[in-house]
């Protein structure tokens, strides 16, 4: 059914007068399609054909008005007005205005918008009937035709374009333009913007086409202003319920995290093709925790990353000045010295998000093309870091609190599990909290009988304990927690010693909370730290009265006491001998040499006086620690005897030398005469003991003179060359009734490789004499002896004596190559001076060799004797002598 058509434009019934408000109903906004057509009681398909008929009637109407039929023209512009008036959204409004406007004309209407300073082009046809590229900018105050009537607010006709090419800058109006009208749209004073209509003839515009065009540019500016209104209410309700939902995000989500991610999905709804993003930042790795949409995801899905901070870029421009920045353009940017999140935005809006005057993130929004953002926009993002901050602090303070009620829960379980008596009070003593070792000590059936009790309670007097409490209060405050012991008198009646530590609690954010107290009945420990005390007392007494020095040291070396009789002896006072460890003993040169020292060696002590002594490191351990206790000897007074002692046999055996030398000249003399005497056999029998017994006495004061010398670094060595062979057998030769008398019968090997050396030959005749004069000894009757020489192992010229003795005990082996030093006989009537093999070590390592003595391989002991080659060439550049 045609409602308006060319031939009849004006709605005669009531049916149609009612079809006619549904449509304009339709056309304002306020019903949908199916709505609309459902009201008329048509398909949606034919009320759409009668919205087209009812536009395209006004438009004829329009028509005929122009030949005259005034009513006519009036109608129609009635029916375009409520058109243009009943459309609500802007883009919407201006395209169906400027269709309208070129479809029923054929002119080439533009329009445009002023926004800031300038008037942006929304909708147009250029000459060749193209579309104008939406969005061009032209500035209020250049050449532009359109530029000129909005900003004088006025008509703008121009007959033909030819006289104005001078005044005018048409290049945004491409085509063939030689004649246009361009209205102001004005409303209540104000320029909205611009209408233009244009056309390829000269004059093609009357006085009548101005008034009609003026008609629909007033009602146009009046649409376009009900537009703008119900945009900003729109926009007004998209903000408030895109608030409303970050904010019903923050209450059930209770994350920080939840909470951006959600917020950066819904307005990303809002600004469906803008690059959203919404950032924490994270001061101290100087990066933002960083959700982003782009306008290409449709589902709105997040990208979360890590950006860092960068000062030339608007993230980094943000963080440092904590100031909004807006660019309409790339290029403002990029002049800046600043660049945008995406590299290919051409504008942006950077947001800092503040939370009580401290920085906490950042909204970023970034268009794909320039001046993308208005000021509702930017007002919007605003609201949004505002509402964001809001949100972020509510999520924060929940996972706040939620983080102290896990930590309190935690608390209380692991308290209910401690044997350690825990309580919380206030500052006016009463406990809100108890474990159940804390109602153990304060003698109450359950930790619950305590909550709400005031501690004074439980002290034989308040008065005074309020006092004292105020006082430990203070100082856990200032200190941040106190420890000490107080006086409690629990319900069963007798008091106990609590050792008690007082600390107060804070939330994160710094308020304070309650104080904790942890108790611990320490009354046996006192007394038993009193008894040890008094023990303590009678140790120290014994200990500084001890004659020997002693150093009580713990399990990792540290000194522990020192007594005075160590002090003396180091010279350092005890107090600052209890700074030094085994490790720093270095620093102390008489500590250093007791530590170093073998075990039980003597060591001399510099100081006023000659100081030798020696020191045992015993281990100690108790049930509380363990370490090493030190003992030290003064031996000054025994070496000081020893000394004595050498010094006059050394000068008796000196003496008995020449007097033994006289007499055994002598009994060989008497010897040689007596042998052809008849009673010479008895005499030459008696004779020989005597020269056996004072060649045994020569041997002894022989062997302690060389050891006194070898000793003292008085004798040097006479080395030549020592062929091993032939003083063997000078060796066997020299004492050979010895062995014969005991049946013995040396043998004597020397293996090919027996290098020939340069050594003292007399000291090493010495040696071997002592080390085969004690094989004799110690074999048996009719025991063998083998001496041998061969090279050893490393060099050098070993000597070694063979034996069928009893063999010397494994403890004693080291022991009997001291001087005086002796195993203990197994062979009854054997006897020594503990000499000879003394000398055979010093022999040995005046050649930098060595001696030792393993077992036999089937009875006995077999001595070695290892020399290095001393070459009278080589003696000065080794050192040795």
């Amino acid at each position: 059914m045609a409602i308006l058509t060319a031939q009849n434009p004006h709605p005669t019934a009531s049916a149609s007068d009612s079809t006619v408000q549904t449509i304009l109903e339709y056309l304002r906004g306020s019903l949908q399609a199916a709505d609309a057509a459902s009201q008329a009681g048509l398909s949606e398909e034919d009320f759409q054909v009668q919205v087209s008929t009812f536009i395209k009637a006004g438009g004829q109407s329009l028509q005929r008005g122009q030949r005259g039929d005034t009513t006519e023209e009036l109608m129609a512009l009635s029916a375009v007005n409520q058109m243009l008036g009943a459309i609500l959204v802007l883009d919407d409004l201006l395209k169906e205005a400027v269709d309208v406007l070129h479809a029923l004309f054929g002119y080439f209407p533009c329009i445009g918008l002023i926004e800031g300073h300038a008037l942006i082009i929304k909708y147009g046809y250029q000459e060749d009937g193209s579309l104008i590229e939406a969005g061009t900018r032209l500035p209020l105050d250049g050449p532009n035709p359109m530029a000129w009537c909005a900003r004088n607010g006025r008509l703008l006709n121009v007959p033909d374009v030819q006289n104005f090419h001078e005044r005018f800058d048409y290049a945004p109006l491409a085509g063939e333009i030689v004649s246009f009208l361009s209205f102001p749209l004005i409303l209540k004073g104000n320029v909205l913007g611009v209408l233009l209509v244009s056309n390829g003839n000269p004059h093609a515009f009357t006085s009548r086409d101005v008034n009609i065009l003026e008609t629909v540019a007033f009602h146009l500016a009046v649409a376009v202003e009900n537009a703008l209104l119900f945009n900003q209410i729109e926009r007004r309700v998209n903000q408030l319920e895109l608030f409303r939902k970050i904010a019903v995000q923050a209450i059930e989500a209770r994350d920080v995290s939840s909470v951006i991610d959600f917020s950066a999905r819904v307005t990303h709804e809002l600004f469906t093709k803008v690059v959203i993003g919404i950032g924490v930042f994270d001061e101290g790795k100087d990066s933002l925790d960083l959700i982003v949409i782009h306008p290409d995801h449709n589902q709105h899905i997040p990208t979360r990353f890590i950006l860092k901070v960068t000062m030339n870029t608007l993230v980094g421009e943000v963080i440092r000045t904590g100031t909004f920045r807006a660019f309409d353009t790339a290029a403002e940017a990029h002049q800046a010295g600043l660049h945008f999140y995406n590299e290919d935005s051409q504008s942006a809006v950077y947001v800092p998000i503040r939370l009580q005057n401290r920085l906490i993130g950042i909204v970023l929004a970034e268009g794909q093309a320039p001046y993308t953002f208005d000021q509702p926009d930017i007002t919007t993002l605003k609201l949004l870091a505002d509402q964001l901050a809001i949100a972020i602090r509510g999520a924060t303070l929940f996972e706040q609190t939620q983080t102290q009620l896990d930590e309190i829960r935690l608390f209380r379980r692991l308290a209910d599990e401690s044997n350690v008596a825990i309580i919380t009070r206030d500052r006016d003593g009463v406990i809100d909290y108890a474990n159940q070792a804390a109602a153990e000590i304060f003698d109450c059936e359950s930790a619950e009988a305590l909550y709400g009790v005031p501690l004074h309670q439980f002290t034989s007097n308040p008065a005074s304990w309020r006092e004292e409490d105020r006082q430990i209060i203070a100082w856990a405050v200032q200190l941040g927690g106190w420890s000490g012991e107080i006086k409690l008198r629990p319900r069963r009646g007798w008091e106990i010693i609590a050792e008690v530590s007082l600390f107060p609690v804070y939330n994160s954010e710094g308020d304070f909370v309650t104080f904790g107290m942890i108790l611990q009945d320490v009354t046996e420990r006192r007394a038993l730290v009193n008894a040890m005390e008094q023990e303590k007392v009678r140790f120290e007494a014994v200990f500084e009265a001890t004659d020997e020095g002693m150093i009580v040291w713990d399990e990792k070396w540290r000194i522990v006491l020192v007594n005075r009789t160590a002090a003396n002896y180091l010279g350092v006072p005890g107090d600052l001998l209890e700074e030094f460890s085994r490790a720093t003993a270095r620093l102390l040169p008489p500590l250093e040499k007791l530590m170093s020292a073998p075990e039980g060696s003597r060591v001399e002590l510099e100081g006023k006086t000659r100081r030798v002594v020696t020191c045992r490191h015993i281990p100690w351990h108790t049930a509380t620690g363990a370490g090493y206790l030190t003992i030290i000897y003064d031996e000054t007074s025994r070496v000081e005897l020893e000394k004595a002692r050498e010094n006059t046999l050394h000068m008796l055996v000196h003496d008995l030398r020449s007097p033994l030398q006289s007499v055994m000249g002598g009994v060989v003399l008497a010897q040689s005469t007596l042998e052809e005497s008849p009673d010479a056999p008895t005499a030459l029998r008696h004779l020989g003991k005597a020269e056996r017994g004072l060649t045994q006495v020569m041997n002894v004061a022989e062997n302690f003179l060389q050891i006194t010398k070898l000793e003292a670094g008085v004798m040097s060595l006479r080395p030549t060359l020592l062929h091993p062979r032939a003083l063997l057998d000078e060796v066997v030769g020299t004492i050979t009734h010895k062995a014969a008398a005991k049946g013995i019968v040396p043998t004597v090997a020397v293996s090919d490789d027996a290098p020939s050396i340069y050594a003292d030959i007399d000291l090493t005749r010495r040696a071997l004499i002592n080390f085969y004069d004690n094989a004799i000894k110690f074999s048996p009757e009719g025991g063998s002896i083998e001496l041998c020489a061969g090279q050893g192992a490393e060099g050098g010229l070993l000597f070694s004596v063979a034996d069928s003795g009893p063999g010397v005990p494994e403890g004693y082996r080291q022991m009997i190559f001291e001087k005086y030093g002796q195993a203990p006989n197994q062979e009854k009537g054997i006897k020594g001076t503990g000499l000879g093999l003394a000398l055979c070590r010093l022999v040995a390592e005046a050649h930098r060799g060595q001696v030792w003595v393993d077992p036999g391989t089937a009875r006995g002991s077999v001595f070695y004797l290892l020399l290095q080659d001393c070459n009278p060439g080589r003696l000065g550049e080794t050192g040795d002598h």
